[in-house]
């Protein structure tokens, strides 16, 4: 089922939320329960206490973006690129990452827990 990206809207069960792109908007909180978020893309903005259970990422890209307080678990990641944003003080658990890349940004208290990484580059 592809769901309509709409402002009031906060949570997503079983759907796939695609095509997005969002320049100096604000994404936060949002959550995901078991479906897809795929072609994201986010520049200049805020993503903040996004949550997402069994949910899968696909080509999911922000840059200059403020992403903090997130909780994630048992989601995968596929084709994350963060670039010169801050994604502070979240939770990963059990999360997969799939080519993925992060360059000049920090995940400073973050937590990653049970997590793999596959052909995946995260670093502050």
């Amino acid at each position: 089922m592809a769901a309509n990206l709409n402002q009031d809207r906060t949570i997503f069960i079983q759907e796939t939320v695609s095509g997005i792109s969002l320049p100096q908007a604000d994404f936060s909180n949002r959550h995901f329960i078991g479906g897809t978020v795929q072609s994201f893309t986010m520049r200049e903005g805020r993503c903040r206490y996004l949550h997402a259970q069994g949910t899968r990422f696909q080509n999911f890209s922000i840059d200059h973006v403020l992403g903090d307080q997130g909780h994630y678990q048992d989601c995968t990641w596929s084709g994350l690129e963060v670039r010169d944003s801050f994604l502070t003080g979240s939770h990963f658990s059990g999360c997969t990452f799939e080519a993925t890349k992060g360059a000049l940004s920090s995940f400073g208290l973050s937590v990653f827990s049970d997590c793999k990484l596959r052909e995946s580059r995260l670093r502050d």
